[in-house]
């Protein structure tokens, strides 16, 4: 009879099967929290306080924390499973689509190479160089997997020195992301850090950075009709803006300005963030051949809002894909009767369009042709070329002394 009157202690749960956490009070209302580790077993932890709504707070946190990869949430072992995990969840969604889709090759690729419980705190120098020899010689695949003997192909210094930098940059990053339950960083030093891990990184020494020209650009458009309708203007534009071609293939109707202002006599485009390789919106005037194409698509096939200036055939709700305008500039080019350009397609016309600026100020070019970093611009788009190499050896400024 004495147990008929007791009073029902309070609990709450938050999270999905697998990532769900328990918020409870004892006898006198105090509260605590409980964390699946694994099986049957929980980690238990008091929360000192009273506070329905703080635990319930305390509760979605640390199941917030499991589905984005702990183990247990109380651990603060910085895993490979674990950064991964957060830097996924919280940093690849600020970036534009083909940064997200290099993250999640390059999880995929690290984590099997790692291995998803190693603790990124003790990376060692020789796992370092392991990896750089291995993905060199072609063993293990852009995803990590194993490669036969026998169809290993030697991979590039640039591939293998993009993936350390990825891998150094969520280092870097896990230093300053601070836990907000912990109040502790995921890393408190980047362990690749020193002169002997940057000298292991390879360096293309002769890198392919190809520029197109004028001449190779109004030969293939001579011929770009005779392929498919939409090279024309996705040559034009490519050429006319110096923006990517995936740019270019994700403009929608929404995205044009074509009103005439003072700054922008032939109209303006907004460039989205979700096409831009570092997630940034940009917004550039255009100049009168690229206004002439735009009225061209918009007299052929007009279209509003989020409709795509260049939809896929048979679904509409998608541009036409990137592998498949390749093949029609590559035939365009053999229709030409052009060479390849080594290593390049599309981005010659990127280096094109920013080397013929190279007078002009670099930060005006930088934020009409979409490049966040100006070193970038100045170091890998805007290559010398014949006319101001010409210039530079003969109009030169002769340095005299000072007359008293």
């Amino acid at each position: 009879m004495r147990g008929r009157g007791r009073r029902k202690r309070w609990s709450w749960s938050a999270g999905e099967y697998g990532s769900r956490v328990r918020v409870y009070e004892n006898g006198r209302g105090w509260l605590y929290g409980a964390v699946r580790i694994s099986g049957s077993r929980y980690h238990k932890e008091a929360l000192h306080h009273k506070d329905r709504d703080r635990a319930k707070g305390w509760a979605r946190d640390q199941s917030e924390r499991l589905a984005v990869g702990l183990e247990n949430a109380s651990d603060p072992t910085p895993t490979v499973a674990r950064v991964f995990a957060i830097y996924q969840a919280k940093q690849t969604p600020r970036k534009g689509t083909s940064c997200q889709a290099q993250d999640r090759r390059a999880i995929v690729m690290f984590t099997r190479v790692l291995g998803a419980g190693r603790d990124l705190a003790k990376l060692t120098l020789g796992e370092w160089t392991d990896f750089i020899d291995t993905r060199g010689r072609g063993a293990i695949s852009p995803r990590g997997e194993s490669v036969a003997e026998d169809q290993r192909q030697r991979v590039g210094a640039r591939a293998v020195e993009n993936d350390c930098e990825w891998l150094d940059t969520v280092l870097r990053w896990a230093t300053q992301w601070q836990d907000a339950t912990t109040g502790k960083y995921l890393l408190r030093e980047n362990p690749i850090r020193g002169e002997l891990f940057r000298r292991a990184v390879p360096h293309e020494q002769n890198p392919r950075q190809p520029v197109a020209s004028q001449d190779r650009f109004e030969a293939t458009l001579a011929v770009a009709g005779q392929v498919h309708p939409y090279l024309p203007a996705l040559l034009t534009l490519v050429n006319g803006t110096g923006r990517r071609i995936r740019a270019v293939l994700g403009l929608r109707y929404q995205d044009l300005e074509l009103g005439a202002t003072k700054g922008a006599p032939h109209g303006a485009i907004t460039w989205p963030g979700d096409t831009d390789k570092m997630g940034k919106q940009w917004a550039a005037p255009i100049a009168k051949a690229v206004r002439a194409t735009l009225d061209r698509i918009l007299t052929e096939r007009p279209g509003i809002g989020a409709a795509y200036l260049f939809p896929r055939a048979g679904d509409a709700s998608r541009p036409v894909s990137y592998e498949l305008v390749s093949k029609w500039l590559r035939q365009a080019e053999r229709t030409a009767k052009l060479s390849k350009l080594g290593g390049s397609l599309w981005h010659a016309y990127r280096r094109k369009w920013g080397t013929e600026r190279k007078g002009l100020p670099v930060q005006d070019v930088a934020a009409a042709g979409g490049w966040k970093d100006i070193q970038t611009l100045q170091r890998i788009y805007q290559q010398p070329d014949p006319a101001t190499l010409y210039r530079v050896v003969t109009e030169a400024t002769e340095l005299r002394e000072a007359k008293a």
